[in-house]
């Protein structure tokens, strides 16, 4: 099973119901990919990042997965 973030959305910031308008400009992930097979359980974080480059520290991404057959990602960003 490969993975990667395009299977896995980082929808938004705070909330499930879309993108974040205040003064997110990017999310960094780290790693910034994964390949994964089936059975193992890898951690990603996220880092919020405002137009400037400063960390929105106060700010929480989102996980979603786009194939929960394939994997899935709690909020706290455990992938399995």
């Amino acid at each position: 099973l490969a993975l990667a973030y395009a299977s896995i959305g980082l929808v938004s910031c705070d909330s499930p119901l879309g993108p974040d308008n205040d003064g997110v400009a990017r999310l960094e992930a780290t790693p910034p990919a994964l390949l994964m097979v089936a059975g193992e359980t890898r951690h990603v974080t996220i880092r919020v990042l405002a137009q400037d480059g400063r960390s929105l520290a106060d700010r929480r991404p989102y996980f979603s997965t786009q194939d929960p057959t394939k994997a899935t990602v709690s909020q706290t960003g455990i992938v399995t």
